[in-house]
């Protein structure tokens, strides 16, 4: 199978029912967006629990995502400014990465 589209990325955000924390991929039945993410694909929490370093998740960002040309520490970084720094919910995180990468 092909990388998905940056669009399911977002799209999987806007409509995930997962519960939000915040520094964690997973934490106490809680996912940041990547863990969120990551879930709605089918990832385990245990495989989540070991992947909480950002060089883990960009190396699956870049295997499962078709990045546009950018950089996989791109994305982590703006998706966890966003999600950690400023707090946003799941569905405002997707609003801002689709008006920023997609449209």
């Amino acid at each position: 199978m092909g990388k998905r589209p940056l669009r399911e990325f977002i799209e999987l955000l806007r409509r995930t029912q997962a519960e939000k924390t915040i520094y964690d991929l997973f934490k106490d039945g809680n996912y940041c967006a990547f863990g969120a993410v990551m879930h709605e694909l089918g990832v385990p929490d245990k495989k989540l629990l070991v992947m909480n370093e950002s060089a883990k998740v960009c190396d699956w960002i870049e295997e499962e995502f078709e990045l546009g040309g950018r950089f996989p520490w791109y994305i982590w970084r703006r998706v966890t400014n966003l999600n950690d720094g400023t707090e946003h919910s799941f569905s405002e995180i997707a609003d801002i990465l689709e008006k920023q990468w997609i449209e």
